[in-house]
C-alpha cells in the first residue's frame, strides 16, 4: 500500500492511496469470508459454503462490491492510525483505477484544527451562596394563584392584569395607518402586547368611555413606516373583566400537589426555588470556566467549521420561529433585514461555539475521558423509557447509528465539565478536588 497527501485549504487535505494486487487478493479474501458467514446453501453448514458455490450464488460483482468497500474503509483507517491523524470527517471518495492488479482512490479530509490549551488546570471559579428569601416563595404562590384566577366582567375602572377588549383607531397626521383600527380587540393589561405606552393609557378606563391620546413610536419599531412618528389614538373601553384569586385553602392548597398545608407548599416552593437557582449558578460556573480556558488557548480556526456552525444556528432559528407561528420572511420584513444580515449577526456565537467545542475535546483527549459503549447503551435505555425513540427518530429522520454517535457526544461533554468543575470549584474559600 502508498499514500500521499496534498494540502488544499485551511483543515483540508486531499488523501492518495493505492494498493497492489496482494493488497486486493488479501480483501477479496477477507470479503468472501464476511459473506460466508451469512450465505446459506443446501448441504452446507453456515459458514461452510464452498468459494465456488459461493461465487455461484452471489456473483463476481457482488464480491468485487464488498471487497472494495472493505478495502477503502480499512486502508484508510490505517493510514489514519499510522499517520495519528485527528479527522473530522472525509468526503469526495473517487476511484480513480479498479483493475485486479490496481486500486487507486482519492478523498479529501477535514482535519481537526490545532489546539493548545493554556493552563486550564489552574483555573478557580468562586461559587455564590444560593438563598431564598420570604419574598421570592410568596411571588411564587402569587403567580400560582394568579395563573388559577378566574375572570369576571366588571364595572370597575381597567386596572394592571385585567383582560379588556377595546374599539381603537390610530391616525398618523389625520390617516388612519395600516392596520391601525379594530373592534373588540382583546388584551391584557400590562402583557405588552401592544406599542410601549398604549396599555398603560388603558388604565382608569370604564366601559363605555372614550380616550384620546398620542404616543410616539420607538425608532426600532417593527413597522419601519411608523417608528419614530407621533400617532394619534382614540380608544373605547367594551369590556373589564377583572380576576377573582383563589383563596389559600386547604381544599386548593391540595390541588397544587401532595400538600397538607401552606408550610408544606411553601417548603416545596423554597426547594423549588433553590434547585433553579443551583442550575443556573452550575450553568454560570461552566460559561466562567470555558471563558478562561479560551482565553488561554490559541486555536487555528477553519472557516469551514464556522460555517457549519452558522448553518445549524440559522437552521434552529428557524424552526423556533416556526414553533412560535412565524415564517422567517415576515421575521425578516419585520426586522428590515436580509438573511445574510442576520446570518452575520450570529457570527461571534457560531465562532464562541466551534471553539468551545474544540477545547473541550481537547481537555478530554489530554485528561483521557471516554464514553463507553455500556454508558451509551444505558443512556439509550433511559430515552426509549421516557419517550418512544423510533417514533422520535422517525420524526428527525435519524438512524440509531446517528444517535449513538449523538448521545456519546452528550455524555463526553457531561463528563468534561464534571472533571473541569471538580477541580475548578471553589466553595466557601476552599478548593474542592
Amino acid at each position: 500500500m502508498n499514500f500521499s497527501f496534498k494540502k488544499l485549504k485551511d483543515a483540508e487535505v486531499e488523501l492518495k492511496i493505492s494498493l497492489d494486487e496482494a493488497d486486493l487478493k488479501h480483501y477479496v479474501k477477507k470479503a468472501m469470508e464476511g459473506l460466508r458467514s451469512v450465505v446459506k446453501a443446501d448441504g452446507y453448514r453456515k459458514g461452510k459454503v464452498p468459494d465456488s458455490i459461493l461465487k455461484q450464488n452471489l456473483g463476481d460483482e457482488t464480491i468485487k462490491e464488498e471487497a472494495l468497500n472493505i478495502a477503502v474503509q480499512d486502508s484508510l483507517k490505517k493510514v489514519l492510525k499510522e499517520q495519528k491523524m485527528d479527522i473530522l470527517e472525509y468526503s469526495n471518495l473517487e476511484i480513480k483505477k479498479n483493475t485486479p492488479e490496481l486500486l487507486e482512490y482519492q478523498v479529501k479530509l477535514l482535519l481537526f484544527p490545532k489546539v493548545e490549551l493554556g493552563d486550564y488546570h489552574a483555573i478557580k471559579i468562586e461559587a455564590k451562596p444560593i438563598s431564598v428569601t420570604d419574598v421570592e416563595v410568596e411571588k411564587t404562590i402569587s403567580d400560582v394563584r394568579n395563573s388559577r384566577a378566574v375572570f369576571h366582567e366588571s364595572e370597575q375602572p381597567a386596572k394592571e392584569g385585567d383582560h379588556v377588549e377595546v374599539d381603537f383607531e390610530v391616525k398618523d397626521h389625520g390617516q388612519v395607518v395600516g392596520g391601525g383600527k379594530s373592534e373588540n380587540h382583546p388584551l391584557v393589561i400590562g402583557k405588552g402586547g401592544f406599542m410601549p405606552g398604549f396599555e398603560d393609557q388603558l388604565k382608569g378606563l370604564k366601559i363605555g368611555e372614550t380616550k384620546d391620546f398620542s404616543i410616539k413610536a420607538p425608532g426600532d419599531y417593527y413597522q419601519k413606516a411608523l417608528a419614530g412618528k407621533n400617532l394619534d389614538f382614540s380608544v373605547t373601553m367594551k369590556k373589564v373583566e377583572q380576576p377573582q384569586l383563589p383563596e389559600l385553602t386547604d381544599e386548593f392548597i391540595g390541588s397544587l400537589g401532595n400538600f397538607s398545608d401552606l408550610a408544606q407548599l411553601k417548603q416545596s416552593i423554597q426547594e423549588g426555588i433553590i434547585q433553579e437557582k443551583e442550575a443556573r449558578e452550575m450553568e454560570r460556573i461552566k460559561l466562567a470556566i470555558v471563558d478562561k480556558i479560551l482565553d488561554g488557548a490559541n486555536i487555528e480556526l477553519p472557516p469551514v467549521l464556522i460555517e457549519r456552525q452558522l448553518d445549524q444556528i440559522m437552521n434552529n432559528f428557524e424552526q423556533e420561529l416556526e414553533e412560535r407561528g412565524m415564517e422567517m420572511g415576515l421575521y425578516l420584513a419585520h426586522l428590515g433585514k436580509k438573511q445574510d444580515e442576520l446570518r452575520k449577526g450570529f457570527m461571534k456565537q457560531a465562532e464562541k461555539q466551534v471553539k468551545t467545542d474544540l477545547v473541550l475535546r481537547e481537555v478530554g483527549k489530554t485528561e483521557g475521558i471516554v464514553v463507553t459503549g455500556q454508558e451509551i447503551e444505558d443512556r439509550l435505555k433511559e430515552l426509549n423509557a421516557a419517550i418512544n425513540l423510533q417514533d422520535e427518530l422517525a420524526q428527525k429522520d435519524m438512524d440509531l447509528d446517528a444517535l449513538r454517535s449523538r448521545v456519546a457526544q452528550v455524555l463526553f461533554t457531561v463528563k468534561v465539565f464534571e472533571y473541569l468543575v471538580r477541580h475548578a470549584l471553589v466553595k466557601n474559600g476552599e478548593r474542592r478536588d
